[in-house]
């Protein structure tokens, strides 16, 4: 419902998948989103990527991050928040189940996690 109003400024790539750029990709991707396209979409509609550079990790700025994303998320009534990692990343897997994150289906290579939001 959301992506209508940008389509204008990013239109649909028309290039083969394989020599499209990281941006078109992402665009793409844009356009692929829409309710049931994710089995999960409709209960964690929210979607989280968090990179920290290494250097920046273990001192709480991921923690704070994401509770503020969840506390804006909440005031807003938005149910939940997904977010996917690579599977090998038991690290990161365990960062998120601790914060309350439960897995989720997933693909082949990767972990999907969502946690539910309670409303401010």
């Amino acid at each position: 419902s959301w992506w209508p109003q940008f389509a204008q400024r990013w239109p649909r790539p028309s290039a083969p998948a394989e020599e499209r750029t990281r941006q078109e990709g992402t665009v793409e991707y844009a356009y692929r989103r829409r309710g049931g396209a994710e089995p999960f979409g409709d209960t964690y509609p929210a979607h989280l990527h968090i990179d920290l550079l290494p250097e920046t990790q273990g001192q709480g700025l991921g923690r704070r991050r994401i509770d503020t994303l969840l506390a804006e998320l909440g005031r807003r009534g938005v149910p939940g928040l997904h977010l996917g990692m690579n599977a090998d990343n038991h690290s990161a897997g365990a960062f998120y189940e601790r914060l309350g994150f439960t897995e989720l289906a997933s693909g082949e290579g990767s972990t999907t996690y969502g946690i539910r939001i309670p409303s401010a």
